[in-house]
């Protein structure tokens, strides 16, 4: 099935009501272990391809709805990131039975049997995590059940730290830098989830991904060369020309795709205020306001100048 993001804050007293909440949108289902649902609430928002949850409960055990529906690389593909900011559970799955406290983390894959034990009340950071955009970055075949990264790691600190100020954001920043951060949250997360050293033997996919997110961050760059982008990549020439054309493009077309598309992003946003062509054209990497100007003009079939003007309009 194919759900709309939920988006909520709501403190539940209706048993029922949470049962359904937790079927519907998070494909689990909740047994109380007690008669009231008093302190637990759901707090949701979507950033990005990332929806992100802070949920408070207790008193139940959660275990994932049978024949759960899923289209492989769709809506219902994914994984979920939990970080646990206090309280306890305790997750069983097969015949292994682990504790979580306040700072850990784990991966859980909704499409294995588990059931989680929440005694006392606990309340967890959530990241639903789309299988597809795990799978660019090469980190989708990690987590078969549950995976529990070391928190005594660094990296796991770091990340964890990082998710949890993603989360503080959620429905505050404007929705491209919502967008931002959501991609930063699953680059960060995907290290979690590979293995470091792994070089070559990555998959092709997950290496494409890596070449056009070092496009992403050198667009700035005047003199970017296909020498440079294979260089920061860790690939040949040869090798990075083949793996962008698996995907259609050139190197060279992606970067003023993605020039362009930045360009736009900044004439029509708000947020950045009273900008100059002149400014944005060497702020997306290109040498002179005029190659800009023709680039953007057989790009959008209208001059920067136009679109920067119908943008003020319908922001006005």
């Amino acid at each position: 099935m194919s759900r709309e993001p939920q988006q909520w804050d709501v403190d539940f007293t209706n048993a029922e009501s949470w049962a359904t909440v937790m079927a519907d949108s998070y494909d689990v289902r909740s047994t109380l272990t007690r008669s009231s649902l008093a302190g637990c609430s759901i707090k949701a928002r979507q950033m990005g391809e990332v929806q992100v949850t802070s949920v408070r409960l207790a008193g139940q055990n959660i275990s994932p709805l049978e024949n759960r529906f899923k289209e492989v690389g769709g809506e219902d593909d994914y994984l979920y990131f939990k970080i646990v900011q206090s309280g306890a559970f305790d997750l069983i799955s097969g015949k292994d039975q682990q504790s979580f406290g306040p700072g850990s983390a784990l991966f859980v894959n909704p499409d294995s049997n588990f059931t989680e034990i929440y005694r006392e009340p606990t309340e967890l950071l959530l990241l639903r995590l789309p299988k597809k955009a795990l799978r660019e970055r090469g980190g989708h075949d990690a987590v078969q059940q549950y995976l529990a990264p070391d928190i005594q790691c660094p990296d796991v600190r770091a990340v964890n730290e990082f998710v949890q100020y993603v989360e503080r954001q959620a429905g505050a920043v404007s929705p491209y830098l919502s967008d931002q951060l959501s991609r930063h949250c699953l680059d960060m997360i995907d290290t979690l989830l590979t293995r470091p050293g792994s070089g070559a033997n990555r998959p092709r996919i997950a290496t494409a991904f890596h070449a056009k997110q070092t496009i992403i961050r050198l667009l700035g760059e005047q003199r970017l060369s296909v020498e440079r982008i294979a260089a920061e990549t860790g690939v040949s020439v040869n090798q990075l020309n083949r793996l962008m054309k698996a995907d259609g493009l050139s190197p060279m077309r992606f970067v003023w795709q993605m020039r362009l598309e930045r360009a736009s992003r900044l004439l029509s946003s708000p947020e950045q205020g009273k900008v100059s062509i002149k400014e944005v054209a060497y702020r997306c990497g290109f040498s002179s306001e005029a190659h800009f100007s023709r680039a953007f003009r057989s790009r959008y079939g209208m001059t920067a100048q136009q679109f920067l003007r119908r943008s003020s309009r319908v922001s006005d």
